[in-house]
């Protein structure tokens, strides 16, 4: 049993988001998109990196390649709530409503208590 645990990190991913966390908090986007992306390279699968990359990259108005992230990061992962978040914000500020209703609400089909997708639908 211990051979299928070498190497695996469960958290390897997150040193990456925390370090990106206290840059957004402080308004350096450009260098939580830095930490973001290094951590893709060594975690090029992470949803949970691509959905924060995603967030970044919208609080920095490039809107493109956040909707490129956050499709990537719903693709590994349907439950990932940031990345439906992000991109449903992506499509109503782009004046996609239905579109933007139909993400929340595909979240709140698989999740329906999450105060996350709750919050942006009633919004």
């Amino acid at each position: 049993m211990t051979g299928d645990f070498v190497g695996w990190q469960p958290f390897g991913p997150l040193k990456w988001i925390e370090k990106a966390e206290r840059y957004s908090d402080i308004n350096r986007h450009e260098l939580a998109e830095k930490e973001l992306r290094q951590g893709l390279s060594e975690y090029p699968d992470s949803s949970i990196l691509h959905a924060n990359l995603a967030w970044c990259l919208s609080k920095q108005s490039r809107k493109d390649e956040a909707s490129e992230e956050a499709t990537t990061a719903l693709a590994g992962d349907v439950e990932n709530v940031l990345a439906r978040i992000v991109l449903a914000d992506i499509e109503a500020e782009r004046g996609h409503h239905r579109e933007a209703e139909r993400i929340l609400l595909e979240g709140l089909h698989r999740e329906p208590m999450n105060v996350q997708l709750l919050m942006m639908y009633a919004g």
